[in-house]
This record gives C-alpha cells, sequence and structure tokens, in this order.
C-alpha cells in the first residue's frame, strides 16, 4: 500500500553553510501554524537531531544510507512520518558530499534520491544482524584519542539482530574546540562505519 509522506530536504554547499539553523526555523514555524511535524538528519550525526527534537517535542530520525540500503531508509521514513503532516529531512555537508572524496555514498543527494521514492512497494525490513570487530574498535578510538586537542573519547556499538530503530552506535568525543572535536568526530564514526562493522538486513 503506497502512504503519502510530505516531506522537504534542506541542503547546502558545505559544512557550516546554516543548514541547522534554517532547518529549525522552518520546524518551528510548521509548529507554530498547528501542523504535526516530524524531523530527519541525513547520516549518523546525533547532535543536529536534538535541536530538531527540542522544537518538535519528538525524537528526530537519522537516515543513514551508509548503514542500511534504500529500502530500510524508505521504511524507517514511511514509518516515522505515518501521524506527521509534513517531515523536514536536513541534509548533511554539501548536497553531493558522500562518505569519500570521489563518492556521494551516503550524500544528501542518495538520500533525497531514495525519499523521493518512499511510497513505492518494498519488501519489508523487520530487523538488521549487527556485529563489529572489537580490535578495530579500539584501534580507531585510540588513533582518535592521539589527534590534537583532543582530551576523551568513548565508543558504545550495538550488536546482535536489531529492530528498525534500535540504537546502533553511541559515540562521545571531548576536546578544547569545536572545529577539532567536529573533526575527530566525523573522523572516528567515519572509520569505524568503513572499517569496524558488519550488517545484513532481514526481510520479513
Amino acid at each position: 500500500m503506497e502512504q503519502a509522506a510530505p516531506r522537504v530536504l534542506l541542503t547546502g554547499i558545505s559544512s557550516g553553510c546554516g543548514k541547522t539553523t534554517v532547518a529549525c526555523a522552518v520546524l518551528q514555524a510548521l509548529v507554530d501554524r498547528g501542523l504535526r511535524v516530524g524531523a530527519f538528519k541525513c547520516g549518523p550525526d546525533y547532535i543536529d537531531p536534538m535541536f530538531h527534537s527540542r522544537i518538535i517535542g519528538a525524537k528526530s530520525g537519522n537516515l543513514d544510507l551508509f548503514f542500511f540500503r534504500e529500502n530500510t531508509l524508505r521504511y524507517l521514513l514511511a514509518r516515522n512520518s505515518r501521524d506527521r503532516d509534513v517531515s523536514v529531512i536536513e541534509g548533511v555537508m554539501g548536497y553531493y558530499d558522500g562518505a569519500g572524496l570521489d563518492s556521494t555514498l551516503a550524500s544528501s543527494w542518495e538520500t533525497a534520491r531514495a525519499a523521493v521514492r518512499a511510497g513505492e512497494p518494498a519488501a519489508p525490513v523487520r530487523g538488521m544482524r549487527f556485529s563489529y570487530d572489537r580490535e578495530r574498535m579500539e584501534a580507531a578510538l585510540a588513533e582518535t584519542r592521539a589527534m590534537e586537542g583532543i582530551h576523551c573519547v568513548r565508543a558504545w556499538l550495538n550488536e546482535g539482530e536489531l529492530a528498525p530503530g534500535d540504537d546502533i552506535m553511541y559515540v562521545l568525543v571531548g576536546g578544547d574546540i569545536r572545529p577539532r572535536v567536529v573533526e575527530a568526530l566525523q573522523f572516528l564514526v567515519g572509520k569505524l562505519k568503513s572499517e569496524g562493522v558488519s550488517e545484513e538486513e532481514i526481510f520479513a
């Protein structure tokens, strides 16, 4: 069954160009008009969704095409938008910026391509088998701790058979100034995602 999921994607030319500020302004304007609003963030970012949640009074979701396939993204988007009048999706970095310098993987552009088909029939996903390499995780943590200005690094990764919406990863990075912390956080998450984890979708 097709499901109407009104949504808008807000993106920009780079990191730091004001996407979160605009997204929060749009969310507040929609809430002020009495609409039931959903919010999403491209990628694994957990900071920006906290701002979204503060405005809409509900959890903001992540749409991450590195950790799951388009089918799962469409399922999560549809499930978390089903009782919303409209959903706002905040992009990541620049529109075409992906997981690598020469890749659009997990970019706002790829998320938009997947989300535009959110109403199409798809095999339902009931979960994911997720595991990680502990030695590689510890190596990534040690490499991050050695970065300039970084004082504290912690990470927790889930494992086993997970249901849609279950938490996959918590990462904590502390340092002297925000740019160094952001750089270290992006480095660590990218390292863990590209070298330390394995995932397999489970279809109903």
